[in-house]
C-alpha cells in the first residue's frame, strides 16, 4: 500500500497539469458551519440571550434550517455546482516569483506588530485556542513557565485537525447534515454560555490567520503572512485569467502590475478585511472581461463566501445578476427562468442572515445613519457636492492608475458596450453605498482599495485588449507595463515619506484623509514597535504586572510577544478589571485613564502605543503622578513611538 502511494505521488509530480475537482455547494455548506458554528457569528451572550429569549431561539433555529437547506443542495443538486481547477507546473513557478518580488519589498512591513483592527481580527482567529489554554493555565501551575503562545498553538492545531477530520470523514450526506446541524445548534449555545460573539464584522476573515497560526505559531508575522500568501495566490489567479486573452509573457507582466499597485500591495500584508472586497471586486470584474462564457453560478458562490470575509463584497453580485438576466431575457419558459434564477441566488443563503442582522440591528445601521433615512441620502449628496470622492482616490491611488479608471466605462469596441454599462452601474452602486456611511470614515485608504482600484484595473485591461489587436504592439505593451511596474515599486517604497509622523497622524488622519496632500496617504495600518517594548517588560520581570493601554481589543499582543502562561493568567484578570472600571467611569476605551490604572495595585507598568486621542497628554498625566519612563521604542521610518511607564517604586 505504501509503495502504491509513492508511485501515485511520483506519477502526479511528472504530470504537467494537476486537476482538482471540487463542489461549490459543499464548500458553501462547510463555510456556513465555520462562520455560524465554529466562529459563532451573531451569537448573543448569555444576558442578551436571556433578555431576548424568543428572538434568540428563532435565530438559532433558522440558522440551523439554512445549514440543512445548504446540505440538501450539496446532497441533491450538487451536479450544477461541480467545478474544476487545473494547476500547471508553471503556475507554481509564477507563484514563487510573485511571492519573492512582493515579499522582498514588504519585508519591513511584515515585521511590524499588529495594529488596531488587525488585533481584533486575529483575536477572533484564536478565540477558542486562547480560552481553552487560559482555562488550562488556571487549573494547574505546571504550565506557568510555558510561553502561552505555544499552548494556544497546540490547542488551535488540535481544533484545526479535528475540523479537517470532520470535513473529510466519509459519511453519507444524510448523516453529515444531521451531525453538522447538531454541532451548529449546540455549539452556538456553548458560545453563548461562554461569552457570545455579537460582533458586527464577518467572521470568515479570521480563518486564514487561524490556519497559519496553528501551523507556524501565534505571532504577528504568521497572521500577516496568511494574508500575503492569499494576496499572491490572487495575483496568480489574475495571471491565469489573463492567459485567456494575452500571451504568457504579457499576462505575467499585467498580473504583476496589478499586484504591485501600492495601495493593494500595502493592504496585502495587513490583516484587514478590506483586502477581501478588493479581491472579490477585482476577480469578478476581470472574469467578466476575459471570460468567453460567464459562469454566473461560480461567481455567485465566490461572492457569497467573500461576503463573509467582508460584507460589502455582496455588491459584486449586481453586475453578475445584470449580465445573467440579460442572457435569460429571451428565455420563454417561465419555470425554467425562475429555476435558473433561484439556483443562481441559492448561494446567498450563506450571508443573508448575517447581512440582515448587522444591517438592521447593529453597527451597520448606526454607521450608515439608517435610523434616519434622510441622513443616508444626505451623506451621499454631500459627498457628490464636494470633492471628497476625487480627493480620497488621489490620496491613495497613484495618478497613473487614476487616469485608467474612465476606460472601464468607455466602449473601445462594440463587444464591450454591455460590460461598460454594467460596470458604470456597479460604480454608481458602490459609490452610493460607501458614501452613505458617516463622513468620519471617508477618505481612508482601505475604502479606495475596494471601490476605486478594481475599476482602474478594469480600465487598464480594456485598454490593453484594444491595443493588443494592433500590429507590432507587443514590444510597446511590454515597455509600458514594465514602466507601470517600476512606477508602482518606486511609489510603494516611498509610502513613509508621503505621510506625517504617525505620532501626529494618529490624531489627525480622519481629517487629513479628506484633504488633498495633507499628510495622509493610503496607510491602512500604522506601525508600532511593540516587540521591543514587551521585551523590556519581560527582562525586568514585570510581565505579570503590566497593562497595555489603548486600542488592543484584548491581551493577544502579550500572547504574541512571548508572555508565559502565569503572566497571561495575571494580565487577563487585570485587563478584565480595567474594562469594568473604564465602563464604570465612562472613560474612552481607546485611551483609558491614569485613575483607572492606579485603582489596580497589581499594575506596575503600562505600555502606551496606539492610544487615541492625545497620547502625549496621557503620558504627561502619568508623569505628574510620578510614573517614570522606562523606555521609548520608535519606528523611525514612520515616526511612531511606544512608551513604557513604571509606577513609583515607593507605592
Amino acid at each position: 500500500m505504501i509503495r502504491d502511494k509513492i508511485i501515485a505521488l511520483k506519477h502526479i509530480s511528472n504530470e504537467s497539469t494537476i486537476t482538482i475537482r471540487f463542489n461549490w455547494a459543499k464548500i458553501l455548506f462547510y463555510t456556513f458551519f465555520m462562520s455560524y458554528g465554529y466562529f459563532g457569528a451573531l451569537t448573543p451572550n448569555y444576558h442578551q440571550f436571556k433578555h431576548n429569549i424568543l428572538s434568540s431561539i428563532i435565530t438559532l433555529c433558522y440558522l440551523t434550517l439554512i445549514l440543512i437547506c445548504l446540505g440538501l443542495i450539496a446532497w441533491k443538486a450538487s451536479d450544477r455546482f461541480q467545478d474544476v481547477v487545473n494547476i500547471e507546473k508553471r503556475d507554481i513557478y509564477v507563484f514563487g516569483s510573485y511571492f519573492a518580488i512582493l515579499s522582498l519589498f514588504q519585508y519591513k512591513q511584515l515585521q511590524f506588530s499588529l495594529f488596531g483592527d488587525e488585533i481584533f481580527y486575529s483575536t477572533r482567529a484564536f478565540v477558542h485556542g486562547t480560552q481553552i489554554s487560559l482555562a488550562l493555565a488556571r487549573k494547574t501551575t505546571m504550565l506557568d513557565a510555558v510561553p502561552f503562545q505555544y499552548l494556544v498553538q497546540i490547542v488551535s492545531l488540535l481544533l484545526l485537525v479535528s475540523l479537517l477530520c470532520l470535513f473529510f470523514k466519509r459519511l453519507d450526506w444524510k448523516y453529515r447534515i444531521i451531525i453538522f446541524s447538531v454541532l451548529l445548534f449546540f455549539g452556538r449555545l456553548i458560545i453563548t454560555a461562554v461569552a457570545g460573539n455579537p460582533s458586527p464584522h464577518p467572521p470568515l476573515s479570521s480563518f486564514p490567520p487561524f490556519i497559519f497560526g496553528s501551523l507556524f505559531g501565534i505571532t504577528d508575522i504568521s497572521c500577516k503572512l496568511s494574508y500575503l500568501t492569499i494576496y499572491v495566490f490572487f495575483t496568480v489567479v489574475l495571471y491565469r485569467m489573463m492567459l485567456r486573452v494575452f500571451d504568457s509573457f504579457i499576462s505575467y507582466l499585467l498580473a504583476l502590475a496589478i499586484g504591485t499597485i501600492p495601495l493593494l500591495w500595502h493592504l496585502g500584508a495587513v490583516v484587514e478585511q478590506s483586502l477581501w472586497t478588493s479581491i472579490c471586486f477585482t476577480v469578478v470584474m476581470v472574469e467578466i472581461i476575459t471570460s468567453k462564457k460567464l459562469n454566473c453560478l461560480r461567481l455567485t458562490c465566490f461572492i457569497s463566501i467573500a461576503t463573509l470575509m467582508r460584507q460589502p463584497s455582496f455588491l459584486a453580485i449586481a453586475p453578475v445578476i445584470a449580465l445573467f438576466l440579460a442572457e435569460l431575457i429571451h428565455l420563454k419558459d417561465r419555470k425554467k427562468w425562475l429555476y435558473e434564477l433561484s439556483l443562481l441566488l441559492a448561494p446567498t443563503l450563506l450571508f443573508i442572515p448575517y447581512f440582515v442582522e448587522s444591517l438592521f440591528r447593529g453597527y451597520q445601521k448606526r454607521i450608515m445613519g439608517w435610523n434616519d433615512p434622510s441622513d443616508l441620502f444626505g451623506h451621499i449628496l454631500s459627498a457628490l457636492d464636494s470633492d471628497i470622492i476625487l480627493i480620497a482616490v488621489l490620496n491613495s491611488v497613484p495618478y497613473w492608475w487614476v487616469i485608467l479608471i474612465p476606460f472601464a466605462f468607455i466602449p473601445l469596441s462594440r463587444n464591450t458596450v454591455k460590460k461598460n454599462v454594467v460596470f458604470l452601474l456597479f460604480l454608481s452602486i458602490t459609490i452610493s453605498v460607501y458614501y452613505s456611511i458617516e463622513p468620519g470614515g471617508w477618505g481612508f485608504g482601505k475604502y479606495q482599495a475596494e471601490y476605486a482600484v478594481p475599476f482602474a484595473i478594469s480600465g487598464m485591461l480594456f485598454l490593453a485588449l484594444r491595443l493588443s489587436v494592433l500590429k507590432y504592439v507587443k514590444h510597446t505593451m511590454t515597455v509600458l507595463i514594465s514602466i507601470l511596474i517600476l512606477l508602482n515599486i518606486a511609489d510603494f517604497v516611498h509610502i513613509p515619506q508621503g505621510n506625517k509622523k504617525v505620532d501626529v497622524l494618529i490624531d489627525t488622519y480622519l481629517d487629513d484623509a479628506k484633504k488633498f496632500d495633507a499628510g495622509y496617504r493610503l496607510l491602512c495600518a500604522f506601525p508600532y514597535n511593540y516587540h521591543d517594548a514587551y521585551e523590556t517588560i519581560k527582562k525586568n520581570n514585570l510581565s505579570e504586572n503590566s497593562y497595555t493601554m489603548g486600542v488592543t481589543y484584548s491581551w493577544l499582543p502579550e500572547v504574541m510577544n512571548g508572555y508565559s502562561a502565569k503572566a497571561i493568567r495575571s494580565i487577563s484578570d487585570i485587563w478584565k478589571h480595567q474594562v469594568e472600571l473604564i465602563n464604570e467611569e465612562h472613560v474612552n476605551w481607546t485611551r483609558g485613564s491614569v485613575d483607572t490604572v492606579e485603582r489596580d495595585n497589581r499594575i506596575n507598568v503600562v505600555l502606551l502605543g496606539h492610544v487615541v486621542p492625545n497620547k502625549q497628554e496621557l503620558i504627561d498625566q502619568f508623569k505628574n503622578r510620578n510614573w517614570s519612563v522606562m523606555g521609548e521604542y520608535k519606528n523611525n521610518s514612520y515616526g511612531s513611538t511606544v512608551v513604557v511607564m513604571r509606577r513609583p517604586l515607593n507605592e
